[in-house]
Order: structure tokens, then sequence, then C-alpha cells
């Protein structure tokens, strides 16, 4: 079977390539056609006709020429067209053939569905039609994969409103997307399990049928999903589910009450949907055999655990008429058990890197003769905006391979991560895929963008598509680190007695390049989907804000201090600058509150109240550093006025100073391991996970120490810009030992130079070798001690030990002189400073 679809597959991409190589296919249509040929012709139409909703009304008899129908059921309409030359192909399920000359429009196709598919390209074309005429071509066009779809993240954040949902199904449907699956860990309020569904955020049995039937009117096909094993935090953490746990983060799957309990569930929901398949997830499972199940992991290993589970889901899914899809990582990390698997099985394959070659990924599956899907990324995670630097090639060739190997079908996700954004940012990223679900080709973006401007959003000029690329390019800009979203909740208002450090470079260029955005999104005319404008005009102006306030509060402390130095001998002068700092910070605060009631807006524009709380707990703590750096602020000045000293910078938390170089800030934790009172810096703490020169963890990889305490790593953002403070994120109230790990790309075999700063002892790790251990002191000094370190062409592991207590625990990392950019705890060499 795999065969003869990759066979179908390969013809139609070498059908496209030749279509696409003669230049003949031009046409503004999102997916682009595989075979189009202009002939010359132009059709008349009307000026002033709304001719969108003639095209989908049940009859358009002001629809003066257009002829529509489903093959073999009209004899007067099939005669028609093979007059005309038509039906000499064959469309299948979803394809149609369209032709357009000087005196009518003719669209036939198999099946209903093929007919919508059709009447969609032909809204582009009417939408894209200029001077009262629309080109005559004719078009055959058919898919190449079965199955086209999105899968939204709603249970990491944002849950979007029944509104929302149907608003996404009517957007996918016009690109020919027919799938669509809603990742869930908690979001679905059964009657047998009704305890764990967030009260405001809950989506019934009934509501999921009510949204499944308007999937279906739309010809796209809703896939169930239940996150089945691992990321089940969200239902463990109620005490009534407490006891189907392997880990705070897994359900068990050696117990009964686990499976009992996936039983209710899927009896509940598989009768909501129509769909063929059931979405267990199943991913990710760090803790496999830490608990519970560790007495049989031990006994026939992991994998086998893992597989015997899956199979029991798979029972449960087989009795209610679904076939079990399943993200593939952890049969690829243990690919014994790929023949113990359900053969079938689903195998939801994915990797949302920019790869050469995505064949580890597939080849796999392909050899066992399990069916599969891949599953790219539009890669918005913990990003204020998607990287489509990355995952532009990323759907193009993940997809690409996959159709050619046999593939069923294209997944694109959706990951919520962070949940602080909008899903209108992420339109771009699955019309992308859309277009290669649908028709795999080599086509150059710029193309891809003028057929989605003029088809989709019938814009008068490339303004939203220029902002997206200018955003895209605001990426490699190293201050932003790849967009993530932490980087706009970096401190930058220092604590009552404390000082704050940042760097100001950079931040210039960060607002010059949102200065262009905003020029080109102001130049844009959109008539459909406007609201995707203010989506990205809201990432501009979060990025505007950030630029502006750094520089100036960094400013404000400038012009502050100097009032400090002046007020004694020249009072006037003093009086001058205070102003020009207040108004510094008034107009920071100004700016910030604007960008919380736009973001509100938005948010209630697509979502349910649920997790807005959690999503603007972040920006109620900087409003109320801002009242408090004000009130502080006047108290002083009033003071001043009374011809009273000044209250020092760090009194008014306005004591900030200058950062020169990129720190290390973004890093994997492991837990405190407890060193005793004696100096036990020395012991290797990691040695049942191969020990300190091996350690090369993933976020989520644990392992168990030699009291079979399981051990967990953990990503680790600091809130600061150069140190990385580890009281508060690891807890530890007595004197402990944890390690730290990122990693380095460098461009080719090199020599740089490290700063550190510690409290207490430290150890640089790279590559295996101890490269620097010193003795720090008690009190935190950045940049203390400076030490060599060589590093190799590609990836390079680095690892820090360090030391604290209960009264100082940190570190701080630096390569001298060196720019770099990063994406989470992974950092690449760019260039000199």
């Amino acid at each position: 079977m795999i065969l003869i679809r990759s066979l179908f597959i390969l013809i139609v991409l070498l059908v496209t390539e030749t279509v696409t190589a003669a230049g003949q296919s031009s046409v503004s249509i999102v997916p682009l056609p595989v075979h189009v040929r202009k002939n010359g012709k132009n059709f008349p139409l009307r000026s002033g006709a709304d001719y969108e909703q003639y095209l989908f009304a049940n009859e358009h008899p002001a629809f003066k020429g257009l002829y529509t129908g489903i093959r073999n059921q009209d004899p007067v309409f099939d005669k028609l067209c093979r007059r005309l030359g038509l039906l000499k192909q064959d469309t299948g399920k979803e394809g149609y053939e369209l032709l357009i000359d000087n005196e009518r429009i003719v669209l036939v196709a198999n099946t209903a569905q093929g007919l919508f598919y059709g009447k969609q390209s032909l809204k582009q074309l009417l939408r894209s039609a200029r001077n009262n005429r629309l080109e005559g071509m004719h078009i055959i066009d058919t898919p190449a994969l079965k199955y086209r779809g999105v899968m939204d993240d709603i249970s990491r954040g944002p849950v979007p409103s029944k509104e929302y949902m149907k608003y996404q199904i009517r957007r996918m449907s016009e690109l020919k997307l027919n799938m669509l699956c809603y990742y869930t860990e908690h979001i679905v309020l059964t009657k047998k399990h009704p305890e764990f569904a967030p009260p405001a955020a809950g989506i019934s049995i009934d509501e999921w049928k009510e949204i499944e039937a308007y999937a279906k009117a739309h010809y796209i096909e809703l896939v169930p999903n239940f996150q089945s094993l691992g990321h089940a935090e969200k239902v463990l953490q109620n005490p009534k589910y407490r006891h189907l746990a392997e880990s705070n983060t897994m359900y068990s799957p050696v117990k009964a009450e686990t499976i009992q309990f996936m039983n209710d569930i899927y009896d509940e929901m598989c009768p909501a949907f129509g769909s063929s398949f059931f979405h267990v997830n199943c991913d990710e499972t760090f803790d496999l055999g830490r608990g519970p199940s560790k007495k049989l992991a031990d006994s026939i290993g992991a994998g086998k655990v893992y597989a015997n589970y899956v199979n029991q889901l798979a029972d449960i899914l087989r009795r209610n008429n679904k076939r079990m899809m399943m993200w593939g990582d952890v049969a690829l990390q243990h690919p014994e058990i790929i023949s113990l698997l359900p053969r079938d099985a689903v195998m939801m394959t994915w990797e949302y890197g920019d790869k050469a070659s995505f064949s580890s990924w597939i080849d796999p599956f392909v050899s066992s003769r399990l069916d599969y899907m891949v599953c790219t990324g539009v890669l918005n995670s913990l990003r204020l905006f998607p990287d489509y630097g990355q995952a532009i090639p990323n759907i193009r060739n993940f997809t690409r391979e996959g159709a050619q190997k046999g593939a069923m079908g294209v997944l694109n996700t959706v990951w919520d991560d962070g949940g602080l954004h909008s899903f209108d940012r992420d339109w771009y990223g699955v019309a992308y895929g859309a277009e290669h679900s649908w028709n795999p080709n080599s086509r150059d973006l710029s193309d891809f963008d003028k057929r989605l401007s003029a088809g989709i959003y019938r814009g008068e000029g490339m303004a939203l598509f220029n902002a997206i690329h200018l955003l895209t390019e605001m990426a490699a800009i190293p201050v932003l680190e790849n967009m993530n979203e932490l980087v706009f909740w970096k401190t930058i208002i220092p604590e009552r007695g404390k000082t704050v450090s940042y760097s100001v470079s950079g931040w210039e260029e960060v607002h010059e390049m949102c200065l262009r955005v905003d020029s080109s999104l102001k130049s844009g005319k959109p008539v459909y989907y406007s609201r995707e404008y203010a989506a990205l005009q809201f990432v501009s102006d979060e990025y505007k804000y950030l630029s502006q306030a750094r520089l100036k509060l960094a400013e404000a402390s400038e012009f502050y201090s100097d009032a400090c130095r002046l007020q004694k001998d020249n009072r006037a002068e003093a009086q001058r600058v205070l102003e020009k700092a207040r108004t510094n910070i008034i107009n920071c605060q100004a700016a910030f509150k604007i960008l919380k009631k736009d973001f509100e807006y938005i948010w209630n524009q697509e979502n349910r109240p649920y997790w807005i709380d959690f999503a603007t707990d972040p920006f109620n703590k900087v409003a109320g550093d801002y009242e408090d750096l004000i009130k502080s602020f006047d108290r002083s000045a009033e003071y001043f006025s009374r011809h009273l000293p000044l209250s020092a910078p760090t009194d008014i938390r306005l004591d900030i100073s200058p950062l020169a170089g990129d720190y290390f800030t973004y890093w994997l934790i492991s837990p405190p391991f407890s060193s005793g009172t004696g100096n036990n810096f020395n012991s290797d703490y990691l040695k049942r996970m191969g020990g300190e020169r091996n350690a090369a963890p993933f976020p989520g990889f644990s392992f168990s120490d030699e009291s079979g305490k399981n051990i967990k790593w953990m990503k680790y953002s600091s809130p600061l810009s150069d140190i990385v403070p580890l009281n508060e994120a690891l807890d530890s109230k007595k004197q402990s030992v944890a390690y730290a790990f990122c990693t380095i790309e460098a461009p080719s075999d090199m020599s740089v130079t490290v700063n550190l700063g510690a409290c207490r002892d430290i150890e640089l790790i790279c590559n295996g070798l101890s490269v620097f251990k010193k003795q720090g002191n008690k009190s935190m000094l950045v940049d203390e001690f400076e030490c060599g370190l060589n590093l190799k062409a590609g990836k390079n592991r680095i690892l820090v030990k360090t030391q604290g207590d209960i009264d100082g625990w940190g570190f701080s990392f630096r390569i001298k002189d060196q720019k770099i950019s990063s994406s989470k705890n992974r950092y690449r060499l760019v260039s000199k400073s």
C-alpha cells in the first residue's frame, strides 16, 4: 500500500515540477494547483457583483455563465464538460477540474468535497481578478497527500472560544486542509470525570459534537485527542487522580486504574467524533520506569512496558471503532519495540528542525510497514513571534520527503508553550503547510507570498508579508534570543535595595526594525483577515516598548544619579535632570499600560476567559513595579523640594548599570544535591547518568540517584541579564551542589576566553574535560574569574557545577569579545564583538 501511494505521489511531484519549470501555473491560488494551462481568454465580470456569495449559494442564477456539478449526476452537464475537453483525467475524491474561457466558467469534480475545493480555488481567482476580468485557464488539480492537517495546542495556555474554533475551521477549509486536531491534556469535560477540566475552559462532549459537525460541513475531519501517558500534570494535580501517577507529570502505564480511566475518557469522547482516528499522544515519557512501573521495566525493559501499554489503548479504541494515532518519538528512541506496536497504529513522527534529510524520522516506520504522517512545526513555542526562518524549510522539506516516501499525510503543529501568544500570528505557517501538503513544490517564497496576498487576503500589495519577513529577520538580532518571550520579562526595574545590569546594545536596531514593520503594516489595505495585521502590530509594539524601556530607564537612572551628584552645588540643574528622569519613567509606564490593554483585547478576541489571569500576572507585576518606582521617585523628589537629600538610587529602585557582553542566562539545571557541611564539592553527583564528563541532558531528562530519588533536569531562564540566581529556582535550605548545562555551536575549532562569576565554588567542564575550578566568595561578583576554553567545530557540551546555600547561590557566564545567538539553552557563536 505504501509503495503504491509513494509511486502515485512521485508522479504528482514530477508533473508539478514540469509545470513549475514551464512557468504555466502562476495563478493566485493557495495551495498551488498541480496543473494550470493559460488559454489567453478572459471571462467578463460585472462591476460591484458579489460573486463569492453567488458561488457558495445552493443555486447561483445571478452568476451568469457559471456551471458547476458533480460528475455522472447530470447527463446534460457531463455532455457540456466533454464537449469542452474536460473529464479526460480522474481527479479522485478531492480533486477538481476548472475551465475559464470568454463565455463560461465550468467547475466539475467527482464528489461534493472536490467541488468545494474547486470553489475555493475559483473564489481566490475572483478575489485576485482585476479590471472586471477573470483570466482564462484550465486547471486540473488533486492533492498529493490524503490527510492535510493542523494540530492546535489548547492545553498549555489559551483555549480558543467556540466562535474562534469555527473561524479556524473556515480558514483552514479555504486552504483545502481536511484534518484538525486539538491537543488536549485536560480541556475536556466528561460526565464520569468532570473534576479535572477547568471550570471556565472544559469543552463538554456536546460542545465537541457541535464543533465536529461544523468541521464536517467544511470537509474537515476533527480528530479527537487526549494525552494518555506523559504531560499529565494538569490532571494529576487533582487529588482524585494522583493514584494514577507514575510521576507528577505522567500516568502509570502498569496500573489497571490508568487503563480504566482511559477507557472512561475514550468511551465518552469517541462517539462525539466522526473521525476514524483517535490521537493518544504518549510522547516524551521521561519518567517511564521510574515509579510504579520500575519493577516491570527492570525486568523486560522500559520500551516493552511502553509497547504493552499502547497496545491496551489500541484495544480500547478498536472497540470504539477508532484507529490509534500516536507520536513516534518513544518508538524511535526504542527501535526494538517498533515491531511490537499495534499494526494499525498511525505513527505521528515529529521533528521541527531544518534538516537536510528527515530519513531518521521516516525510514524506521517505512521499513516496518507502519502507516505514518509527518508532523511539522510552525515553531511558536515560547516565542513572541514564530521562527519562520526555521519553520519554512522544516515544513517544505519534511513534507516533501514524507510525500516521496509514502506518508499518509501531514499534521502541522502549533504549540502554545508559554501561553501568551495569539493564533492570529500563526496563519502564515498554517497556510504554508497547506500549500505543501496539497502540492509539494520548490517555488520561491516570494511566489507563495504573492499568491497568498492576492487570493486569500485580496491584498493590494505585500504589506502583511513584508512585515512577517521583517519580524523573521529580527530573530537574528542577538539581544532578542530568537524571539524568546522570556526576554520580554527580564528584570529592568530592580528590586528595592538591589542593582540590575543589562545591555542597551542592539536595542536601537530592534526599534528601527519595528518602525519598518509599522510602516509596512500601515501601507496595507486588507480586505480580508485584517485581524492578522493587528496581531503583527502587537508584536511590533511589544518590541518597541521593550527597546524603549531598556534605553529610557537606563537613561533615567543616569539622570537620577546626575541629580544626586548635583543636588548640593547646582540645584537648578539637578531639578532639570530629575524632571527628565521622571518623564522617561512616565512614558515607559504609559506605553506598558497600552500594551497590557491591547494584549487583553487580542486575547479576548480569540479565547475563553480561562488562563487570562495567569497570562496577565507578569503584566500586573511589571505594572506594580512601575507604580512603586514612580511613588518612590516622587517621594525622593519631594525630599529634594524640602532641601533634604535625594534617596539613593537603590532605595527608589532606579540603580541600573550598563552591561557589556552577552551573558548565558538560559540553562538546563539539575535539582540540588546535598553536599553536607564538609567540602564535598569534588564528588560526582551525576554518576548514575554516566558521570559529569558524559553529561548531555535534554529537557525533562531524568535519572535515579544512588538513593533511588528521581532526578529531573529542568529548563531555567534567569530573570536577570547577567547573573543566573539559583536560590529561588532550586529552593535549597542547606549547602548543596547543582549543575547547569548548555551547548555552544562554534563555526570552527577555536580558543575563546570565558568570564565567570560565582557564589562559593564553581567548576567549568567542556566536552567532558574540566577546564576551570575555583572557590568563589560568598558575595556574587560578575566576571570575577577568567579562563581559556577550547571549542571544537560544531556543538560543544558545557557543564557548570556550582555550590551554594540559603545565603547565596548563583553564577554568571559569558564568552569575552564574542557575539552570540541563542535558542533556549542552545548557543551559537556569531562573530567577534
